[in-house]
């Protein structure tokens, strides 16, 4: 048995799409491709995003799925957090698994960091994030492992199956308070598909 550090893999995840959304739309009076014209209103923006280097400190753990066994870029950005089981007090009955809604991550100084960035308006100048875990092995003939994870707010979303990946995960949102998340089957793997219901934070 070994301690999976999964919040500050995750950590580092929030911390990388943070930058490049940055880049995109600009922070602190820093202009952004977009207030710059490198990127064009009406086009599509997609931000990858390599784990090789967010693993744990020896390397040792698959920096693509996190503890909700999600990839981490869902976790990061759709505030899916790990699975639960609620408990009666009353009568110790168990619910039904779930997984938390988990809007922030509390870094190890107190500090609380979004983890629910495609629900924020904010950031639909993005359509997707491109997941891999990449590394020297790939070049030894070991498939690489890909996620596409869509933004349901984008402006300008791509279409399922234009990334190479696995599998995609499409939100839909159902009411105010209600997503779906959708996995479906990347172009990349073989046929399957799952979904789940998730609260949308209030």
């Amino acid at each position: 048995m070994r301690d999976f550090p999964h919040e500050e893999i995750l950590l580092r995840w929030t911390a990388a799409i943070k930058a490049k959304a940055d880049v995109l739309i600009g922070n602190a009076g820093t202009a952004g491709y977009l207030a710059s014209g490198i990127v064009a209103p009406e086009d599509c923006y997609v931000i990858a995003v390599n784990g090789r280097l967010m693993r744990g400190y020896d390397g040792a753990f698959d920096a693509l799925y996190g503890i909700s066994q999600f990839p981490f870029a869902v976790e990061a950005t759709l505030a899916v957090g790990p699975l639960q089981v609620r408990l009666n007090r009353k009568t110790f009955e168990a619910s039904q698994p779930e997984h938390q809604r988990r809007c922030e991550i509390l870094k190890p100084r107190g500090l609380h960091v979004p983890a629910d960035t495609f629900l924020d308006a904010k950031f639909s100048p993005i359509s997707a994030i491109w997941a891999t875990d990449i590394d020297e092995f790939t070049l030894l003939d070991r498939s690489a492992k890909m996620v596409a994870v869509h933004n349901p707010e984008a402006t300008h979303p791509i279409p399922v199956g234009f990334l190479p990946a696995h599998d995609e995960y499409v939100a839909r949102i159902l009411d105010e308070s209600t997503y779906q998340l959708d996995r479906i089957e990347g172009r990349t793997a073989p046929p399957e598909e799952t979904s789940v219901v998730v609260d949308v934070p209030a």
